[in-house]
């Protein structure tokens, strides 16, 4: 009787597959909050088979990770270059809080430009969201980090969140 519900409820979630990661997308935007802990809870429980399971993910499809990579480092020169020159000059200062939610954790450098000294610190998801369109990047008042009123205006999902934080560096006002 068991197996038989177990079944029916397999088939059904079969057949209304893109109703239910529709829907699991919708839950996921609202309560974003509840989300993170649901991932972390899951990437803490199942590190090992996650980071297995990507290292064989990597090793079957390495040759033709490494030419994408090496067609998009041909594609845009610059854009490398300026990562590689960002991460070795300011890597050391990164804070490690989002310029954009203020969560405190791994974060990106955002480009704002192909100049290495224009960036904002954002976490991955804020930078998933920027690139996706979801998180715009609007208008930048700043003045350098050293002179300590860096005020980013973005709008995140519809709204406006203002935000001070020294995350900009050396812009010599080329946003504005």
């Amino acid at each position: 009787m068991i197996n038989k519900e177990k079944e029916r409820k397999k088939k059904h979630y079969q057949e209304n597959k893109d109703k239910y990661k529709e829907n699991a997308k919708k839950w996921a935007k609202k309560n974003p909050e509840k989300r993170e802990v649901i991932r972390k809870k899951y990437r803490r429980e199942n590190g090992e088979l996650l980071n297995k399971r990507d290292s064989e993910r990597y090793h079957k499809n390495s040759k033709e990770i490494k030419m994408k990579t090496m067609e998009r480092r041909k594609k845009n020169p610059l854009k490398h270059e300026v990562q590689q020159l960002t991460r070795r000059k300011y890597g050391s200062e990164k804070k490690n809080i989002c310029l954009v939610c203020k969560k405190k954790g791994r974060t990106d450098f955002h480009h704002l430009s192909y100049e290495p000294n224009i960036f904002v610190e954002v976490c991955r998801s804020c930078h998933m969201d920027i690139h996706s369109g979801n998180i715009i990047m609007g208008s930048f008042n700043h003045s350098h980090p050293e002179e300590g009123n860096v005020g980013v205006s973005c709008t995140a999902s519809g709204s406006d969140t203002k935000t001070e934080d020294n995350n900009i560096k050396g812009c010599g006002g080329k946003i504005c």
